[in-house]
């Protein structure tokens, strides 16, 4: 499997750079594209490792390669194919079929609506299809759902005898980084009539004896102790988020999203690789800071990209569905979601790259607009 991660990753690069060319008419910016894949390299790192990240993001750039070169319906079919089986990889690519989908009605409808919707239903048709196979499938085998919406959190959080989703629940209510959270430790952010600062306190100290870790009891605690602890810790937990939604709207609705946003973005994009920086090793730092330095200003760049290339490209329509994937992998992780970990913005990172480091080369001078064909 790795090494057919590392085979199509290979692929889904020079087609990447071809996406660059098709979007803004310049060899300058299929060769930016090209070799500004690897300033940010945690994308690669994800090709040696069996996780969706890999595969997802391959199958996003050959999805849209496929959308934006298409002539006929096969080729939207295979984008279609792609697309779906980045949802199967990962449910959080669903609105994307719908961009897509939104993408192809507009952008077909100089050839007439009937034609228009045939090209969407041909693009939803594989989606379509697997999903109906998926559902039989499921049916068969006795599931009791078959459209239950999956779980954000890994299936080791999800054990009912621990106060681990209530905790969690109550973390993102205030905006707390509850993915790096080793201890069930909870900060005094905001207070309600429900509970204040010293109540906090006395819920870490009991949620402590209960678990030593937000998955694991605590060994030096009787198991039958331990779980009636969980039972009064879940029932306070939940009490409280509630409280922060109906006391605190602003902050529970704005303020607590802003700052997943904000950890989201000056993430480190090599974590994964090197943990913590205070934990690492010194000779790395440098290294480790150009990395991440790259990837926070092809972030910070990406607005100014976007509206450079609006005023470059003849591809409006495509830039528009590309800025719109970005934009939305990013909200939909730490607004909805609440989460801050840079993992989850991998699939996207390429295009993200794509577009910024194009505005880069255009900001070299004018260059002869290369044939898109």
């Amino acid at each position: 499997m790795i090494v057919t991660q590392l085979l199509v990753s290979s692929l889904s690069v020079y087609l990447l750079a071809l996406l660059a060319l098709r979007l803004f008419g310049s060899f300058r910016s299929f060769v930016f594209t090209f070799f500004g894949y690897f300033l940010v390299p945690i994308v690669s790192y994800y090709d040696v490792i069996a996780l969706s990240e890999s595969f997802s993001t391959s199958a996003l750039i050959l999805s849209l390669y496929f959308l934006f070169t298409t002539r006929d319906r096969r080729q939207i079919a295979l984008s279609g194919a792609c697309l779906t089986w980045c949802v199967f990889l990962r449910p959080v690519f669903l609105p994307v079929v719908a961009l897509c989908s939104l993408y192809i009605l507009v952008n077909a409808r100089r050839a007439g609506y009937r034609r228009a919707l045939s090209c969407a239903i041909v693009f939803l048709s594989m989606l379509i299809l697997a999903e109906s196979v998926w559902v039989v499938g499921r049916y068969k085998n006795g599931a009791t759902s078959d459209f239950a919406i999956p779980s954000t959190l890994p299936p080791n959080y999800l054990d009912e005898a621990k106060h681990s989703q209530a905790l969690i629940g109550f973390l993102k209510a205030i905006g707390e980084d509850w993915q790096r959270s080793v201890a069930p430790d909870v900060n005094c952010i905001v207070e309600t009539s429900r509970f204040g600062c010293r109540d906090l306190e006395n819920l870490r100290r009991r949620a402590l004896l209960a678990q030593s870790d937000v998955l694991t009891f605590n060994p030096d605690t009787p198991r039958a102790e331990a779980l009636a602890l969980n039972r009064t810790i879940n029932d306070e937990l939940e009490a409280y988020t509630r409280s922060v939604r109906m006391e605190h709207p602003v902050y529970y609705y704005i303020i607590a999203p802003a700052k997943n946003l904000i950890r989201l973005f000056a993430a480190s994009s090599t974590y994964s690789m090197f943990g913590k920086y205070g934990t690492m090793s010194r000779s790395w730092l440098p290294f480790r800071l150009g990395i991440d330095g790259m990837a926070w200003v092809l972030q910070l760049s990406f607005a100014a990209a976007v509206l450079w290339g609006w005023s470059r490209s003849a591809e409006k329509g495509k830039l528009a569905l590309v800025a719109g994937i970005i934009a939305y992998f990013y909200f939909v992780h730490a607004l909805l979601f609440r989460m801050s970990d840079f993992r989850y913005v991998v699939p996207v990172l390429p295009l993200l790259v794509m577009v910024t480091v194009s505005f880069g080369s255009g900001l070299l001078g004018r260059e002869d607009v290369a044939k898109t064909t």
